[in-house]
């Protein structure tokens, strides 16, 4: 599959597991001087055009999407997750004041991407008390499990991220209970247009120039929906729009992706 605007044809099945994808999406998404792609639809453009696979599609639009609704809460270019879900029996989430900041404890039991990620943006409460943390994989007292084997999406590895007692300064804690309603539209659209690039990618390598033009189409009109994440009266119709637009190309690229992972 060749990646949309590149001259380099990659393999089907060239990205296997995440370790190659994770290579992969740093060579296309990091600049030479060491900086992320600073627009986040071309992050999920340009990992999306390299996906061989769902599970990468969806990491190339997840990753898009977190840095979209939480860009004052990662630091690095490295792969980051929201971490919200808790269930499975762990502790929930909480913050206690320390003179020096704030203390993390408590379990998050869904980890997008847990075997390669540099930083998490942890969900803490609920409501119009709900925050969000962001710390390192690496610091003291976070530690990431990977306890089973996936059903769905299984060659991303899914894990579940314990805090004991994580030291947080308050610079490093967001007290903006919308964000999470951002993030549940940016969520479908960054992975719809990482998939529009992926069917794009795989349509100009097989000379089906109808199949590029429709997700081109598509890819136009997500373009112009980040700036309206905010409004629900409209990201909500134009990720209606943009679900259309998605299967027309996903109907017309059927035999195109026969037979992907």
């Amino acid at each position: 599959m060749s990646a949309a605007g590149s001259d380099q044809d990659t393999p089907a099945d060239a990205l296997p597991d995440e370790s190659t994808f994770h290579s992969a999406w740093r060579a296309a998404c990091i600049t030479a001087s060491g900086d992320l792609l600073a627009d986040e639809a071309e992050l999920a453009l340009a990992a999306g055009a390299l996906a061989d696979r769902l599970a990468w599609v969806f990491l190339s639009g997840y990753q898009a999407a977190v840095r979209r609704c939480f860009p004052e809460l990662i630091s690095g270019a490295g792969w980051t997750c929201l971490a919200a879900a808790e269930g499975r029996g762990g502790p929930a989430c909480e913050l206690s004041a320390i003179d020096e900041g704030f203390l993390l404890s408590g379990e998050k039991s869904w980890i997008a991407g847990a075997g390669a990620l540099e930083s998490l943006v942890v969900s803490v409460g609920e409501g119009d008390a709900r925050c969000f943390v962001g710390v390192e994989a690496s610091a003291p007292g976070v530690s990431i499990d990977l306890p089973r084997t996936p059903d769905f999406l299984s060659e991303m590895t899914q894990g579940v991220a314990r805090f004991d007692e994580v030291q947080v300064a308050a610079a490093r804690i967001l007290s903006e209970p919308a964000r999470g309603l951002w993030f549940r539209g940016a969520e479908p659209l960054y992975v719809m247009l990482a998939l529009n690039a992926c069917l794009q990618s795989r349509a100009l390598a097989a000379g089906r120039a109808d199949v590029s033009t429709l997700a081109g189409e598509a890819i136009d009109h997500g373009r112009t929906l980040p700036a309206v994440l905010d409004q629900k009266a409209a990201i909500l119709p134009g990720l209606a729009e943009l679900r259309v637009l998605t299967a027309r190309t996903l109907a017309a690229s059927s035999e195109l992706v026969a037979g992907s992972p």
